[in-house]
């Protein structure tokens, strides 16, 4: 099992290619999303809020700029 988590990093490194992400938690978490799930679960992720409810576009750009 833990073989398989390191696995599953070593990949999101690769994907990452050595970047050096500075940005907040909430940005982190959905970049880590797209990278893990891929774009439709990305999409998803960034509009819907935290309660689950649905958000507007410019509802999402004010949580994630």
């Amino acid at each position: 099992m833990e073989e398989n988590k390191d696995k599953k990093e070593e990949k999101l490194e690769e994907k990452k290619g050595g970047l050096n992400l500075e940005m907040d938690d909430k940005n982190k978490k959905a970049f880590n999303v797209f990278l893990e799930e891929g774009n439709q679960a990305f999409v998803k992720h960034v509009f819907t809020s935290e309660s689950g409810e649905k958000l507007s576009y410019a509802e999402m750009r004010m949580m994630y700029g």
